[in-house]
């Protein structure tokens, strides 16, 4: 795509709070297809906050990595914007940059399984404890062995999600595998997160107009560099804008 187009893609994205891919982009042969295409996606549907969230999820990503916005495409996989070298440290960069709950790093399947049996020995222990007790107090002969079995298994389970919850807390700093495989796949995650923040942004509550979305688009074109006041017009070309600058 030319810099020049790629550059007002960006700002149109920035001011509309939307995604634009370069397919999209390239497709917009004038100012008015930008418009309508703008149109289609600030309808108030599902699609403008999965566009909302893919937004921001490339607009972070670009900023947390130094890359440019248009290099990240919904289907870039995140293993290779972010190898395990550095995942950590970027990936807190990336966090940051987002405007409200983003999804966390997770711990590797194998560390699960030593977080999940040191949750079990460490459950096991009190419920153990608490049988041989009754055992020993000769609380629990015969039937009520039995009886005592099921809510000694309950307490069991209890106990364990407590403390696997909490040691998979405490050991988040350890965690290193992506939570997802593609950008999009990382918006979709995003969109479960920040309903109520996805909703607002250009226009929020009812859809915007066509004129309030022409003329922002208007204003965006011009403020951009690349049309004189006044000439921006819906048969005007991209590329006689780009021919501008």
């Amino acid at each position: 795509m030319d810099p020049v187009r790629a550059g007002l893609i960006e700002r149109v994205e920035d001011e509309f709070g939307v995604s634009v891919s370069e397919a999209e982009a390239l497709q917009a042969r004038t100012a008015g297809d930008l418009h309508i295409l703008l149109m289609g996606k600030l309808k108030r549907t599902d699609a403008l906050l999965l566009s909302r969230a893919l937004y921001q999820t490339r607009r972070a990503l670009a900023d947390g990595l130094d890359i440019p916005r248009q290099a990240i495409a919904p289907a870039t996989r995140l293993a290779e914007l972010l190898p395990l070298v550095w995942r950590v440290e970027r990936w807190n960069a990336i966090t940051k940059n987002v405007g409200g709950q983003f999804p966390r790093l997770c711990h590797s399947r194998q560390l699960q399984d030593r977080i999940m049996l040191a949750s079990m020995a460490a459950a096991s222990l009190p419920v153990i404890a608490l049988w041989w007790a009754l055992y020993a107090l000769d609380w629990v002969r015969g039937i009520w062995a039995l009886l005592f079995s099921m809510p000694a298994a309950l307490g069991f389970l209890l106990i364990e999600s407590r403390v696997d919850k909490h040691l998979l807390i405490a050991t988040e700093k350890w965690a290193t595998d992506l939570p997802c495989e593609t950008v999009q796949d990382l918006a979709e995650q995003l969109v479960e997160l920040n309903p109520p923040v996805l909703q607002g942004g250009f226009g929020a509550g009812p859809a915007p107009s066509s004129e309030d979305v022409w003329n922002t688009l208007a204003r965006v074109i011009m403020e951009s560099g690349s049309c004189e006041q006044g000439m921006v017009l819906p048969r005007t070309a991209i590329a006689e804008l780009e021919k501008v600058d």
